[in-house]
């Protein structure tokens, strides 16, 4: 392959990566579902209105389209969105398992209201027998509510007649005596009704023990004149009880749909709607369960901080037990180290000493070879000497002698030795006599 078509072959791949990456990122971009469907409940009641405000101000931030759809309510929102049928749903915290959905934030309170016709003059539930109430659609939150206010008071169907109708359906019906209603107190429909005069609100006298068996429901009072000031409705501070209204989402929803929806809760016109609205600051210790994390963090935008911090602290800790770890292996690296210096100081010791006798040694053999002329005997000296010297390399290893100044002094000494016995060897040849005197020339 020429160099011009391996320029041009390189090019192309590093194009085609190029173009895969960006093909990768555009489609798997979190897009925003269009339109965005929210699951509320009948027209005319809050849930819907909810719905409605919501839907605008999600469609003004988004661009996209928004549709409210109308339902039973609760039960079949969470339906729907388990199906992919719904995007986001308002639902009542006490009617369904609330694990099935990932919650965005809690909306606002949402007592329970019992109504009666002023003329059945009843001053309590247990006290309504033989008449109908209205106890909402099959499906809906205000109905499981309601089954769990007649189950508190054992309250059967021989006794009650339980119509699974809307509330609203008192104003024509004259066959429906009373309605149980849990919706927020910005219901218009509610607030339509209670002003007409012809109704009454009995109290909850057992609130405590119907929040304790059910933990989603908590005592409320509904303070006097509420709903109409004269006569005032209700006629007296009442006891109660209250579930919360929270918006939910598919546990699947874009962490991008989440921000959007928050944000026009929060930023937009739905707080001035709505009666008792929780406000963001409080959202996270009103919601009756763990929030989706893309809203916890939007509600607490600080939380990240807070988990920077305590990783930053945990760090400090890391650094100072690494600190110590480090501190503790020098220790043990320093007396260790001192050891092995101790150990060669003593061993070198040895060596040195050896190191003496060998000079010694090469001494002796020196002196008496100044007063030989035997060649024999000088022969003798310098295989002497020679020995000693290989014997001393050979037993002397220790590096740090090697260089030392007695050491060069000995192996010097052998070399001028040796050399001295072989001058002197050559001076008086190998036919010399052992006792014949010479001069030396």
């Amino acid at each position: 392959m020429s160099r011009g078509s391996l320029h041009r072959w390189i090019v192309l791949v590093m194009v085609t990566v190029l173009v895969a990456s960006v093909a990768t990122w555009w489609f798997t971009l979190p897009r925003l579902p269009n339109p965005i469907r929210i699951a509320t409940a009948e027209q005319g009641g809050l849930y819907h209105e909810v719905g409605s405000i919501l839907a605008r101000e999600l469609k003004a931030r988004t661009g996209c389209e928004v549709e409210v759809v109308t339902t039973p309510g609760s039960v079949e929102n969470v339906r729907r969105l388990s199906l992919g049928q719904a995007d986001l749903a308002i639902v009542q915290a006490s009617a369904v398992a609330l694990d099935q959905v990932s919650v965005l934030t809690p909306l606002y309170p949402e007592p329970m209201h019992v109504l009666v016709r002023h003329e059945l003059g009843m001053k309590s539930l247990p006290e309504f027998a033989g008449g109908s109430l209205a106890v909402g659609r099959a499906g809906s939150g205000m109905h499981q509510s309601a089954m769990h206010l007649l189950e508190q008071y054992h309250i059967e169907d021989e006794q009650v007649l339980r119509e699974d109708r809307y509330f609203v359906d008192l104003e024509d019906s004259d066959d429906l005596d009373g309605a149980i209603v849990t919706t927020g107190i910005s219901n218009p429909d509610l607030t339509r009704l209670l002003g007409t005069g012809r109704f009454q609100l009995l109290p909850i006298e057992d609130a405590g023990a119907l929040s304790v068996r059910h933990p989603t429901l908590k005592p409320f009072t509904l303070p006097r004149g509420l709903y109409h000031e004269n006569p005032p409705v209700p006629a007296r501070d009442l006891k109660t009880v209250a579930t919360t209204a929270v918006l939910a989402a598919s546990p699947a929803i874009q962490p991008a749909l989440v921000e959007e929806t928050l944000g026009a809760v929060y930023q937009g016109d739905l707080r001035a709607e709505c009666a008792l609205f929780i406000s963001r600051q409080d959202a996270l210790n009103e919601s009756p369960v763990a929030l989706n994390p893309t809203a916890h963090d939007f509600l607490d935008p600080y939380r990240n901080l807070s988990l920077l911090a305590n990783f930053v602290e945990s760090l400090v800790g890391i650094k100072e037990l690494l600190f110590g770890v480090v501190a503790l292996a020098y220790l043990l690296w320093d007396r260790v180290r001192r050891l092995r210096e101790r150990e060669n100081e003593k061993q070198l010791s040895v060596y040195k000493e050896r190191l003496d006798v060998f000079l010694d040694r090469t001494a002796e053999i020196e002196r008496q070879q100044m007063h030989t002329r035997d060649f024999e005997q000088l022969e003798r000296y310098l295989d002497e000497v020679t020995l000693i010297k290989l014997e001393a390399l050979g037993e002397l290893s220790h590096e740090d002698l090697r260089g030392d100044r007695m050491f060069l002094i000995f192996l010097t000494q052998c070399a001028n030795l040796i050399r001295k016995i072989q001058t002197k060897m050559q001076l008086y040849g190998s036919d010399a006599r052992p006792d014949q005197e010479r001069s030396p020339s």
